[in-house]
């Protein structure tokens, strides 16, 4: 019998360091899910080591996070879930909901936004030049995406009040997760 499969999008390399997203995997895999995680890799962050054989990792050698890092990730999400079957994703903070997003509407697949960094509208417009563009650019295809997740995760209530009015997120789509272990 094959596994409910789950993709998980993080665009960083510290999975280990993320309590929530360590519980959010733990539970998923006790659940019978099988989690596929893509996530960038770094020698000088300890990796994570999941407590069962259902997760497996795709991992995107760290340069710097720049537009080139950024397709990469982009096209090995795609790569890696075309063709697979997902009961749905889950893409963490900007870019894994823009991948869980692009990829959710091709395959016609549920995707959950995993939010555990904000950048608001007011540190954009601090910012100047292609970085400005690049981060604009970015919250634009965050704001789309996570308007359209069939839920979003956030670690309180003040940070729900953020998306809310940056992001236009719905309160009552949002789960409230605090970023530490489950027990």
């Amino acid at each position: 019998m094959l596994k409910k499969r789950v993709g998980l999008f993080l665009y960083y390399e510290w999975l280990s360091l993320a309590p929530s997203l360590v519980s959010a995997v733990r539970v998923l895999t006790e659940k019978g899910y099988a989690v596929d995680i893509l996530q960038l890799r770094n020698e000088t962050v300890e990796t994570f080591k999941p407590e069962s054989d259902a997760v497996t990792f795709v991992s995107i050698k760290l340069g710097k996070l720049n537009m080139l890092t950024l397709l990469n990730f982009f096209s090995a999400s795609l790569w890696r879930s075309l063709f697979r079957r997902y009961e749905f994703f889950i893409g963490v903070d900007h870019e894994g909901i823009i991948a869980a997003g692009i990829l959710g509407t091709i395959k016609r697949v549920p995707y959950v936004y995993y939010s555990l960094e904000i950048l608001t509208k007011e540190d954009i417009a601090c910012e100047k030049g292609i970085k400005k563009v690049f981060l604009t650019t970015r919250k634009l295809l965050e704001n789309y995406f996570s308007k359209r997740a069939d839920a979003t995760v956030v670690q309180d209530k003040y940070r729900g009040e953020v998306l809310t009015q940056d992001n236009g997120i719905r309160k009552e789509r949002m789960i409230f997760v605090p970023n530490s272990y489950y027990f």
